[in-house]
């Protein structure tokens, strides 16, 4: 790793309307660890023919009702967040590309991260460091070349038990009574470079996936923000959880079959806890 001072030149990979991507860069535009160089945020299915089977695929696998399950939360909390917008309420939660335009942070829309422009993009802006915050892609070996420091993931997930997506909805799924969350290194795989930090919360019995979500950004924002620390005082390499013997998992996008199961004794989300989320402030200092 290179010796380099802070504050370190970041770029932050985000999804779109992503209450996970939200919370983790507004705990990043506070910590004075890093300098927000650059966004990048996933563009969705392109419309194309490529585009509308990629669609096909996914609504054949997980069903009508996820999907509309999954629009519907987003219209909810577009919705309420232009309600308060427009009463002139102070939330937390803001637009993505509207919260880096008001920092002058550059956005950049990409349908695929590891294609030539964009990693003659984000070779541009010369990152000490990239995070990926709820990122809805993997990066391969050229864009896991450009920063100079770490490509570090922030997964809602218990790792090695839970890589993948969705971890948040597969726990309760599961019928678990604890979850976690765990920063690591990026690699070509799926969640699986080097462990640097991990913590786990107990499910309260009627949580929502939801509110899972919720709770794994507001523990990963700060997991986060001590990895930064540990770069900054240069204790970054010493990090690593030692997993040997844990069971492992991986999850994809639920099926059908998983949705029902799930929608047997759990709900998706409430229009409540979304409220909440957005009214809410930050239940803890950044570490700076």
């Amino acid at each position: 790793m290179e010796s380099l001072k802070p504050p370190y030149k970041t770029i932050v990979l985000c999804s779109a309307n992503h209450l996970g991507s939200t919370m983790i860069f507004d705990g990043l535009l506070k910590n004075t660890h890093v300098q927000i160089v650059g966004m990048v945020i996933a563009d969705g299915i392109p419309f194309s023919w490529a585009g509308v089977k990629k669609l096909k695929k996914y609504l054949q696998k997980m069903g009508a009702k996820f999907a509309v399950l999954l629009l519907w939360q987003q219209c909810v909390q577009i919705f309420l967040f232009s309600i308060f917008r427009f009463l002139g309420r102070k939330t937390r939660l803001r637009s993505l590309e509207n919260a880096a335009k008001n920092a002058q942070i550059p956005v950049l829309r990409l349908s695929n991260i590891n294609g030539p422009e964009a990693i003659q993009a984000l070779r541009l802006l010369q990152p000490d460091i990239i995070v990926s915050a709820y990122f809805n892609q993997i990066l391969k070996r050229e864009a896991l070349s450009i920063a100079r420091i770490a490509h570090l993931n922030v997964h809602p997930g218990w790792i090695p038990a839970y890589r993948g997506a969705m971890a948040y909805f597969w726990v309760l799924k599961n019928g678990e009574r604890n979850a976690g969350v765990t920063i690591h290194e990026m690699d070509e795989g799926i969640d699986t470079g080097r462990i640097l930090i991990r913590q786990s919360f107990a499910l309260e019995p009627q949580w929502t996936q939801e509110q899972v979500l919720y709770k794994t950004a507001s523990i990963g924002r700060q997991l986060l923000a001590r990895v930064l620390h540990s770069i900054a005082d240069g204790s970054f390499s010493t990090l690593e959880v030692d997993t040997t013997g844990e069971p492992e998992g991986s999850f994809s996008i639920p099926a059908k079959k998983d949705v029902s199961l799930y929608s047997s004794h759990r709900r998706f989300f409430r229009i409540r806890d979304i409220l909440m989320h957005i009214r809410s402030v930050s239940d803890s200092p950044e570490n700076t």
